[in-house]
């Protein structure tokens, strides 16, 4: 009986355990900058009308690698594209405050990191965003919300380039051309489907 269920308990407990390892090395911290800051001017007279979540578990927490394992079940689970797009949001939102939060204690290295796993998932939100169907109920609520993050993102990341080492802005400034192209297909989708969308402060 033990060898007959010895195997596939194994092999499953070894599948976990790489699946953990692997989420624990995305989470690693993947640059080293100077703390050198010669500050720049940024648009910090524009504040989007966006609910950003607060800080709860950030990634130098001991349990991370279960709280990002949690999320991908969580996302992996959803029953539909909108609720997995909404889930890829939440999340994108999620580690945007986090790094917010390390780059204001000045922890570049950390903040960085989950900035850009951030966006990840703000264009992920976006690629599932694109697989639902424009006459589902709520899409124009959805795609609407989708485009005001966008925006939200765009002016926590303007504000966070003003905080960083000269050697980290052109990592951030990838991430921030994320948001930005996005909102400019989202822009050409919303002609498409005849929705309203708000207006892009940063580019008047």
């Amino acid at each position: 009986m033990l060898k007959r269920f010895g195997a596939p308990v194994f092999f499953s407990l070894a599948a976990f355990l790489i699946l953990v390892i692997s989420i624990y090395k995305a989470a690693a911290v993947q640059y080293v900058f100077s703390k050198n800051i010669n500050e720049i001017d940024y648009p910090d007279d524009i504040e989007i009308s966006y609910q950003l979540p607060s800080v709860e578990m950030r990634q130098d927490n001991i349990f991370w690698s279960l709280q990002a394992l949690k999320d991908k079940v969580w996302v992996d689970s959803s029953a539909n594209n909108v609720i997995e797009s909404e889930r890829l949001l939440n999340l994108a939102d999620n580690r945007l405050v986090n790094a917010k939060s390390f780059i204001k204690e000045g922890r570049f290295e950390e903040g960085v990191t989950a900035l850009t796993k951030a966006e990840k998932y703000l264009e992920g939100s976006y690629d599932v965003l694109l697989n639902v169907d424009s006459s589902t109920s709520n899409y124009s609520d959805l795609f609407v919300t989708f485009v005001t993050a966008t925006l939200k993102h765009r002016e926590v990341i303007e504000g966070i380039m003003a905080e960083i080492p000269e050697d980290a802005r052109p990592v951030v400034t990838r991430a921030l051309d994320i948001p930005k192209l996005l909102y400019l297909q989202c822009e050409e989708q919303a002609k498409e489907d005849g929705i309203e969308i708000p207006k892009n402060p940063f580019e008047n």
